[in-house]
């Protein structure tokens, strides 16, 4: 309900795939770090002006939960001072971003020949996020919150512009489509904006009747947890973190071009070694998911257990007869795409990180094909009714890694020029303002499995990957990278 005195709220009900537990728990973070000074109240005026549009006021709804514990989006008629579209605010350190005793860990430079590790967003947040701002589900549905937060924070020589949303209100491919319109409203190309579509359709009931035309049966349902395996995780767990053996340790790393080509190189020559035959393509996030997941071996290698790997993916590209072009889904359309490697094989000095990258590969040829991505959708409806949760894949001994790759959402390539300040480094709207780093987490990842976030590829060609890793600790993944290079 609105507010004692105000007009009565537009009650939208979110799909079924934005009631998912999984999502509902964590708000992404995003943090665009720029050399130059923007204008604070240009960022915030116009995105305002983007969720003050029709269909876009979505963003700017306040999360409730009705009888039945669903999620509903109450959306202010009208927005106001009282009752904003966008959460917001703005700090001013009088100093070089490198003389504040936070922001300093933020101008760390990275080191051309090998990865290295940063100062990861949770240590960062006092800094880039906003006084009060929401920290749990919670927060939202009992506050007066809107869903989008935008924090900025500007220092004499650079601004720090950080935006966050719960995750059940849309994935990055919708994070993506509200930075590319906020950015027509900057560059006045608002005829540029495409429509979101409309909130009484729900595509997870469209894919799941998809399903039904298909004659081949769905590949990862082999792979479900059953009862059995289910409960023995949930007591492995349990006791790990009785013991204290599954403690996150959050990491942000930079992965320089010479060392990324390095990793092609080991990956290609060995992906064909093991016993499943080479895969025609490797990109560089199965590259990197592999490689992540080596660091992880740490976790795993005293001991027989299952690595299951989940991509997260998108599956808006996969339904073209579903999902059109001309309109933005401001929601979840995610799956995920399951791989399983016996933890015996990650010790091993050969083969191990092209296996890995081929598995990666393979999960998606077999698993992303528009008949595979439906009959997903159709567990997944099953499983949203019976669970409350997505699909879960693994069995009693799983060490589980969730990767997510933000690469395409092209945050690196973001350019905010319209909004740089009059007086500051930019020297007029014309010239073109990316960001120089993307910091990137998820507060509240899921408590018991490694999270790693792909954040993107910058101007020099370094990766940044971010992650918030169980049982390993960031000197048994120095002693990794340092392995590896010897070898």
């Amino acid at each position: 309900m609105s507010p004692s005195g105000q007009q009565a709220d537009v009650v939208v009900e979110v799909s079924e795939w934005d009631n998912m537990q999984v999502v509902r728990d964590q708000i992404p973070l995003i943090t665009l770090q720029f050399k130059d000074l923007l204008d604070p109240e240009r960022l915030h005026e116009s995105l305002v002006r983007l969720i003050d549009r029709d269909g876009w006021r979505r963003a700017g709804g306040r999360l409730r939960l009705n009888k039945a514990g669903k999620i509903e989006l109450h959306i202010p008629k009208e927005f106001s001072p009282t009752r904003p579209a966008v959460g917001y605010g703005h700090r001013h350190y009088n100093v070089a971003i490198a003389d504040h005793p936070i922001g300093s860990k933020m101008v760390s430079s990275v080191d051309p020949e090998q990865p290295k590790f940063h100062t990861p967003v949770p240590d960062l947040e006092s800094l880039i996020l906003r006084p009060g701002h929401p920290r749990s589900f919670k927060d939202y549905s009992t506050g007066d919150e809107p869903v989008l937060n935008l924090s900025v924070v500007t220092f004499k020589d650079a601004t720090l512009v950080s935006f966050t949303a719960p995750h059940c209100a849309w994935d990055m491919a919708g994070c993506k489509e509200i930075v590319e319109a906020w950015r027509c409203v900057l560059n006045g190309r608002e005829h540029d904006i495409k429509p979101v579509a409309s909130f009484t359709r729900d595509p997870l009931l469209e894919v799941a009747e998809l399903a039904e035309e298909q004659k081949e049966d769905y590949l990862q349902e082999k792979y479900f947890y059953s009862t059995w395996s289910w409960g023995a995780y949930v007591a492995r767990i349990l006791w790990e973190g009785l013991r204290g053996w599954n403690k996150p340790t959050p990491v942000a790393i930079s992965i320089p071009p010479s060392y990324m080509s390095a990793l092609r190189e080991e990956a290609l020559a060995t992906q064909g070694s093991g016993s499943e035959a080479p895969v025609p393509f490797l990109s560089d996030g199965d590259i990197l998911t592999a490689w992540t997941t080596r660091l992880c071996a740490g976790a795993v290698s005293n001991s027989p257990r299952t690595i299951t790997l989940l991509n997260v993916l998108d599956v808006r590209g996969r339904l073209p007869t579903i999902f059109g072009t001309s309109e933005t889904y401001l929601q979840n359309c995610i799956m995920a795409l399951h791989a399983s490697l016996s933890s015996t094989d990650l010790p091993t000095e050969s083969n191990r990180l092209g296996a890995m990258a081929g598995a990666v590969r393979r999960a998606i040829i077999d698993l992303a094909t528009p008949a595979q991505v439906a009959l997903q959708g159709r567990a997944m409806r099953k499983a949203i009714a019976e669970t409350g949760n997505m699909p879960l894949y693994g069995d009693s001994s799983s060490y589980s890694i969730i990767t997510s790759n933000w690469t395409s959402a092209g945050h690196f390539k973001a350019d905010f020029g319209a909004a740089a300040a009059a007086d500051g480094n930019a020297a007029g709207r014309a010239k073109v303002v990316m960001p120089v780093k993307v910091h990137g987490t998820s507060i509240n990842l899921p408590p018991v499995v490694t999270c790693w976030h792909i954040l993107g590829k910058d101007a020099e060609g370094n990766y940044w990957v971010s992650g918030s890793v169980r049982g390993v600790t960031k000197e048994m993944m120095m002693a990794e990278i340092a392995k590896s290079r010897k070898a």
